[in-house]
């Protein structure tokens, strides 16, 4: 895991705000987050703070956008050559059925970006 990487990505792509990145890389933080909102964020740790032997990420993490927030993601996606590996015009989840676009962030995690029509 590469948490600048993933901080870069997270920020290019979902536009998240990069929270003591620069702490990070002044080793004055033991790793970096990226906002999602104001009482969410990622934490982002590098390998010498996984517990276990092999690092375990979740099945995916899911994004709820607004159909403008879709198409923006969509065009940062392909700007960055960011394979979207699934599609699904009909997918259910918090708010009902939505479209769903799959992708994955560097270190290999799955990421789910929805929108409700």
């Amino acid at each position: 895991m590469d948490p600048v990487a993933s901080a870069a990505f997270y920020r290019r792509i979902l536009g998240f705000e990069d929270v003591r990145l620069r702490d990070y890389l002044a080793g004055e933080a033991p790793f970096p987050s990226v906002r999602i909102n104001p009482a969410t964020v990622i934490d982002l740790f590098p390998r010498r703070l996984w517990t276990g032997k092999r690092a375990r990420n979740p099945n995916h993490l899911c994004f709820t956008v607004d159909r403008v927030g879709m198409q923006a993601v969509k065009r940062r996606l392909a700007r960055d050559g960011v394979v979207i590996t699934q599609r699904n015009d009909r997918n259910f989840g918090a708010r009902g059925w939505g479209r769903s676009v799959y992708f994955k962030d560097p270190d290999g995690t799955t990421l789910e970006v929805r929108f409700y029509p």
